[in-house]
């Protein structure tokens, strides 16, 4: 990790379905419970970053939300459907089945 284009991405999964995350009902809890802590996470990761990198040279972060997800009949192991929060956080929802029968390889 000593380049400029070195990505950290900082997954977080979600145990809601996806339509939770589009629902205005569920807005403000969303935005205090799993939005704000993502962008902890960001933050403590950023600062103990540069307590190990050269300014120049620290890596970039992204997160994303993992929603677990059922499609039998799709090798796809990620599907995005959506942007999300203008795509600063990714929305993906993970093919369950794909992880699970592939969990002992992981």
């Amino acid at each position: 990790m000593n380049n400029k284009n070195t990505l950290i991405n900082v997954i977080d999964i979600k145990y809601y379905d996806f339509e939770y995350f589009f629902n205005s009902n569920n807005q403000k809890e969303n935005k205090e419970k799993n939005v704000r802590k993502q962008f902890v996470y960001e933050y403590l990761l950023q600062k103990k970053l540069k307590q190990h990198f050269d300014n120049n040279f620290i890596p970039n972060i992204e997160s994303s939300f993992w929603i677990p997800d059922y499609h039998p009949d799709d090798s796809n192991l990620v599907k995005k459907d959506q942007v999300f929060l203008d795509d600063y956080i990714e929305l993906n929802k993970i093919n369950f089945l794909l992880v699970a029968e592939n969990y002992s390889t992981f």
